[in-house]
């Protein structure tokens, strides 16, 4: 056809490229999703600022590597602690689990089978306390945490504030800047543009998997936007030419 294949002009750069022309400065990862900070995550749909929010859910998987307990504590010993307070307190499981906006989370903090339990985050600690009334006992081991030495590795990658997102990849997401999890189902989407009312769905990992894999999306509408306006001015024209051959067969 012989059509121009015409490539999106340069709208946003790095700070040493805006210096010298006319683009915008590339968002940081703060003023792209700073807004979920300090947003606890949890695996059901809530509003934030009049806004649903979804998929704010995230692996944390770096505990150990970045901030890890002070204390060495054992799973089964907080395990039965949680449960003497839940049975007194009168809440069950399930309510537990509501409350928190989780799916099964909380159900791990009261059961030690197999050691498929686990120990409440800080800020899940200090919540679950609210509603349950324990005591102090374990708050020290439970909730004081270290800074443990950061090996460079690329998926121990961590995002700065201040700078633009590295590349979401279908691997695993990076660290968050808070060194606490790992960014976010739903961080990770709006880097790659998604809109807020695009709903994921299955495993943990497959959610960050189509994020990772997809063509961010406003890049794909740059992209697409000088294609089709060459494709409609072709269309137009071979329309025009048409028309003018068939009325001059007419005439």
């Amino acid at each position: 056809m012989g059509l121009k294949n015409p490539f999106p002009e340069i709208s946003h750069g790095s700070i040493d490229k805006i210096l010298n022309t006319d683009i915008e400065k590339t968002p940081s990862v703060k003023e792209v999703v700073g807004h979920l900070a300090n947003v606890r995550t949890r695996d059901k749909a809530f509003k934030l600022k009049s806004k649903v929010i979804t998929n704010h859910v995230a692996r944390t998987n770096v505990a150990d590597k970045f901030w890890g307990r002070k204390h060495k504590v054992n799973q089964h010993d907080i395990c039965d602690y949680l449960k003497e307070w839940r049975t007194k307190s009168g809440w069950s499981t399930k309510r537990v689990d509501e409350h928190f906006g989780y799916a099964h989370t909380a159900g791990h903090w009261f059961r030690k089978d197999n050691n498929s339990g686990s120990i409440p985050n800080p800020k899940d600690w200090w919540k679950l306390k609210e509603i349950l009334g324990f005591d102090d006992r374990y708050d020290e081991a439970v909730t004081e945490l270290e800074l443990k030495e950061i090996k460079f590795e690329q998926s121990l990658r961590i995002n700065n504030w201040d700078d633009p997102s590295d590349t979401i990849t279908a691997t695993g997401p990076e660290i968050h800047p808070n060194k606490e999890r790992r960014m976010s189902v739903r961080e990770c989407a709006i880097i790659q543009t998604f809109p807020g009312d695009f709903e994921f769905f299955g495993s943990l990992g497959n959610m960050y998997k189509q994020i990772g894999n997809a063509v961010p999306v406003l890049l794909a509408k740059k992209i697409a936007q000088p294609i089709k306006k060459e494709l409609t001015q072709y269309n137009r024209e071979k329309y025009a030419n048409n028309t003018a051959i068939s009325k001059h067969r007419v005439a």
